[in-house]
């Protein structure tokens, strides 16, 4: 009697999936995470270069129309 309570607790168990969903969301919010530190380790300098010409440009605009 005791083992058949015990198989039937381990298919129970074995057949429950309810925590693969959040394992699977954790796993792809990893990867995004990933994903958007590589880009920015990545595209990082040439971003500030960037935003550094377009507040120069902004500047120079500003300073026409005064």
């Amino acid at each position: 009697m005791f083992n058949f309570k015990l198989g039937a607790c381990a298919r129970r168990w074995a057949g429950d999936e309810s925590g693969a969903t959040a394992i699977e969301y954790g796993m792809i919010a990893c990867g995004v995470s990933l994903a958007i530190i590589v880009a920015a380790f990545l595209l990082g300098d040439s971003l500030g270069s960037f935003f550094s010409s377009l507040a120069g440009d902004i500047t120079d605009a500003e300073a026409r129309i005064d």
